[in-house]
């Protein structure tokens, strides 16, 4: 029960036993009440976003941070992002967002990340290995770059099925299991359903995916972190940050899908960028079960 709800209830509880105190109870009440719709109202006004995205911060907040309750997620969001509270709230709620940005100052310093990563285990898998290829017609160049671009393919793959897996659980955690009809844009859905269509149509081939996630392409995943970053902004540094990630990896997806060689810039860029994503969700991984 919020703290709003509460004062409702004991407000209709004393206005059986004393009309008079039920009364100013209400006038108290009624003020609290506004001030915090205010400053939840000033706050959605300033990200710029829908009520429900400020809410899911809120509940990823109380999640992270918590105990507290869903107003006072949201009074703390609101001094994060350079409100002043005090504008709005009384000096007793003051003090509580105080207390809430010490406890998550805490929370984020570096000692309490490393034993909250302490006990991560990280899964290794060794790629390649002794293999032969041979073609009539090609030359030797041909069979040493597919050699090369088995280890890059293999970095891409886990790089796009990684970002796959964490929008995933980035939507899931706000918006429940309905996540794909409730917020990603028509286009899009549409754009994955025409491909499982196709899929449902030739049904002698393997398919892409059970869900429809798996039908759209690597451009789209930017759509939807842009879209929807109030739900992806506490897992990365800034949202220019995965985009220029995603987009250079795509641009080198692109010409080995097409069966061409990549230089050995492209290549190390590839590693560095891989490097950068694998460091930074190792990072946040706790946010995303």
């Amino acid at each position: 029960m919020t703290r709003y709800a509460f004062a409702g209830t004991l407000r209709v509880a004393l206005s059986r036993e004393c009309p008079n105190k039920a009364g100013q109870l209400t006038s108290e009440i009624g003020v609290d009440e506004m001030s915090y719709r205010e400053l939840k109202r000033a706050l959605i006004d300033k990200l710029a976003v829908a009520r429900q995205a400020v809410e899911g911060r809120a509940k990823r907040m109380k999640k992270k941070y918590g105990p507290m309750s869903t107003e006072e997620a949201i009074e703390l969001i609101a001094h994060l992002e350079g409100l002043d509270v005090s504008k709005y709230l009384d000096s007793s709620q003051v003090e509580q967002v105080r207390r809430l940005v010490h406890q998550r100052a805490i929370l984020e310093s570096p000692e309490a990340q490393r034993r909250a990563t302490a006990t991560v285990k990280v899964v290794n898998v060794t790629i390649g290995g002794k293999f032969k290829l041979s073609d009539p017609l090609l030359p030797k160049r041909v069979l040493e770059d597919a050699k090369a671009m088995a280890n890059v393919y293999a970095e891409m793959y886990v790089f796009e099925n990684s970002v796959r897996e964490v929008i995933k659980r980035a939507l899931l955690r706000t918006y429940g299991d309905n996540w794909w009809d409730d917020c990603i844009p028509l286009g899009i859905r549409r754009y994955a359903q025409l491909r499982m269509d196709d899929d449902e149509k030739n049904a002698w081939h393997g398919r892409r995916g059970d869900h429809p996630v798996y039908y759209v392409d690597i451009s789209h995943y930017i759509s939807i972190i842009q879209t929807l970053w109030s739900d992806f902004e506490d897992l990365f540094p800034s949202q220019s940050w995965i985009v220029e990630r995603i987009d250079e990896i795509a641009r080198s997806r692109n010409v080995v899908d097409h069966h061409n060689p990549l230089r050995k810039a492209d290549q190390d860029r590839i590693k560095v960028f891989f490097a950068d994503w694998f460091r930074q969700i190792e990072s946040v991984k706790d946010r995303l079960v």
